[in-house]
């Protein structure tokens, strides 16, 4: 399941992942009351194997646009509590983060999908912004604590990580509002929650840059990385192209964003299937935005 997220592949991911779930409920995992002893650290394994389903549940199929594999109401085990390390952040820490901000989000929303009406989505922004600004200082998006970095290597990745997660999370329910026809004359209260998802698709954008220069070469994730910035540029191009008037204040920020995903792409594209494919979808969607000039 994990080799085929890295690799881009996320229908064959999700398909895995049905079988995974399926087995850790056949062993009871997403219970935390079973049968028989269960020593503390048995206990912490079955609870930290139910977070990482958990979590790549809901983003795998919030990617697809498809159902969720687990059925929440019918969960009943707490989140791990990280303590074996011996230190902190726990190399597990990213998921766990994950995990509580879907249960707040599934307690008050149910479903992604079902955030569709205005107060939702500024209840659900108001959700994930708290959740966000409560990150350790670790994994800040703002001046986080650095002085581990060397000697743990992976904190540097999770912080990627969790802060291209936390934008793409926070981009999801606002997505149908991008591929809308707007202008000046559009509800007032839809224009601005389309001018947060334009600033939300920038934040990502930035976020996966980064995120790459990291994991690039050495570390497989990257085409991961390569398809979530394909797809976020290409919620840009949707954007710029259903901007009727041309009224979108961060107009040429967008198409700036866009280019430097397309040339990502392109010096790619002799190294990666997933570049080749993404750059030559990508680069026939934007050939339809209006630009200055045109």
């Amino acid at each position: 399941c994990y080799w085929y997220k890295s690799e881009a592949r996320f229908v064959e991911c999700w398909h895995v992942l049905s079988t995974a779930i399926r087995e850790a409920q056949e062993l009871g995992m997403h219970k935390e009351t079973v049968s028989g002893q269960l020593s503390e650290f048995d206990r912490e394994m079955r609870r930290r194997i139910w977070c990482i389903l958990d979590t790549w549940d809901w983003q795998i199929s919030a990617l697809l646009s498809r159902p969720v594999l687990i059925d929440r109401t019918d969960i009943d085990v707490s989140l791990p509590s990280l303590t074996l390390e011996g230190y902190t952040p726990s190399p597990l820490q990213h998921m766990k983060l994950q995990s509580e901000l879907i249960t707040q989000l599934f307690n008050r929303f149910g479903l992604p999908k079902d955030v569709s009406q205005h107060g939702d989505v500024r209840a659900y922004q108001a959700i994930v912004d708290r959740w966000m600004n409560a990150f350790p200082s670790t994994y800040a998006f703002i001046d986080p604590e650095t002085s581990n970095d060397a000697s743990r290597p992976w904190i540097v990745l999770h912080r990627h990580y969790l802060h291209t997660m936390a934008m793409s999370m926070m981009l999801d329910p606002i997505r149908a509002y991008l591929a809308r026809p707007m202008s000046k004359q559009s509800p007032p209260e839809e224009v601005k929650i389309r001018d947060d998802g334009v600033d939300y698709s920038l934040r990502l954008l930035d976020a996966l840059h980064g995120f790459f220069g990291h994991v690039y070469p050495r570390d497989a994730k990257f085409h991961f990385v390569l398809f979530c910035i394909f797809d976020t540029a290409a919620v840009l191009c949707s954007a710029l192209m259903h901007d009727q008037d041309s009224s979108l204040s961060k107009r040429d920020d967008m198409l700036v964003a866009v280019d430097k995903a397309l040339s990502m792409l392109k010096r790619l594209n002799t190294v990666t299937k997933t570049a080749r494919t993404s750059y030559k979808v990508l680069a026939k969607i934007a050939q339809n935005i209006s630009r200055p000039g045109q």
